[in-house]
């Protein structure tokens, strides 16, 4: 997973990395890894990073568990950011999408930091010049 382009992971790998999440202490690990991975400049690799992170908290979410108490949430909010921030209309909606796909996981006290995180940028969000974005945030 470390060495490989994420845009090239392949449908197996993600299906094998989704059912090790029965151990849901791993989960921090593999968001680590695939961030790294991800160029925020290649559209495809953010793609596929966004969706696979839903389906890892999905699978969460499906075997009732929670976020593990040593998930880096500093490091999957600075992920996030860096999305939000990219300024290229999919890669920014890709992660507003993520966003509301794992946002019922999350702890209240998680819920209420990215909250904040994007009320800071909410103007931006909803006046964004591209109809994708605005459509995706609205």
């Amino acid at each position: 997973m470390a060495e490989r382009d994420v845009a090239k992971y392949p449908e197996g790998l993600i299906a094998c990395t989704t059912e090790m999440l029965c151990n849901p202490r791993l989960l921090s690990l593999f968001v680590k890894v695939i961030f790294k991975r991800t160029n925020v400049h290649h559209p495809p690799s953010v793609v596929v990073t966004c969706e696979t992170i839903a389906k890892w908290f999905r699978r969460l979410k499906k075997n009732k568990s929670s976020v593990p108490s040593n998930f880096d949430y500093t490091f999957f909010y600075k992920g996030l950011e860096i999305l939000l921030e990219a300024n290229h209309a999919i890669v920014t909606s890709k992660a507003i999408w993520m966003l509301y796909m794992v946002f019922h996981v999350f702890p209240t006290n998680q819920k209420i930091q990215v909250l904040d995180m994007i009320s800071k940028k909410f103007y931006d969000l909803f006046f964004h010049w591209s109809w994708n974005i605005r459509n995706v945030f609205n």
